[in-house]
């Protein structure tokens, strides 16, 4: 059963709980996953032609894999669910890390603007790590296009595993994930913002 809210044993238990899943878990280190995340962009952008069209399948490929990655982590994470949306705010600091082995710089609940939205930065990005080196990848503001950055394959994989969180508590929410702040377009960190539609609006 879901509780109605996070106690402070709950959110003590995920701050030290989220280590010992990182320790347990299948890996590669954060180079590899890098370089292996190149290496899909460049065969994406010889595909598709140009990098919002590969950025997208990218992103698609991540919902994919998210709904893998939260199958195979939901029983892990059952003890820190509950049914306010604010409390996803502990389960997706220790999901990054559990998955990713990053922590989050910082991560906040919004209530407004609408939708109810939970913002988070990193000091760094794992994935985009030497890119600006990289000549084999010309991306910047201008090649990502207006609405893809490089981290969004990040973005879908949080988004589907947002969602089915969200389906598995029955709550009436639809969750859009998009990195809002990318270091390839010149920010100084990255962010990732995730949005919580109303579906009882719509109905």
């Amino acid at each position: 059963m879901v509780k109605e809210k996070l106690g402070f044993k709950d959110r003590l238990i995920a701050k030290f709980g989220k280590h010992w899943i990182w320790w347990r878990a299948k890996k590669a280190n954060g180079l590899l996953l890098n370089l292996a995340i190149r290496e899909v962009v460049k065969s994406l952008l010889e595909i598709y032609g140009d990098f919002p069209a590969a950025l997208q399948e990218f992103y698609e490929m991540g919902l994919r894999a998210g709904n893998d990655l939260m199958f195979e982590w939901l029983d892990s994470v059952k003890r820190l669910l509950a049914k306010r949306i604010e409390d996803l705010t502990t389960v997706i600091e220790a999901a990054w890390y559990s998955f990713l082995g990053q922590h989050v710089s910082e991560i906040t609940y919004y209530e407004k603007p609408a939708p109810v939205h939970i913002v988070w930065t990193l000091d760094k990005c794992i994935l985009c790590g030497g890119m600006k080196q990289d000549e084999t990848l010309q991306i910047d503001e201008n090649t990502l296009g207006p609405d893809w950055n490089y981290g969004d394959f990040a973005s879908g994989v949080f988004q589907a595993a947002l969602q089915m969180l969200v389906d598995y508590m029955e709550l009436p929410y639809k969750v859009r994930v998009k990195e809002t702040k990318c270091i390839m377009r010149g920010d100084q960190y990255p962010e990732f913002t995730a949005w919580f539609y109303s579906t009882e609006e719509e109905s």
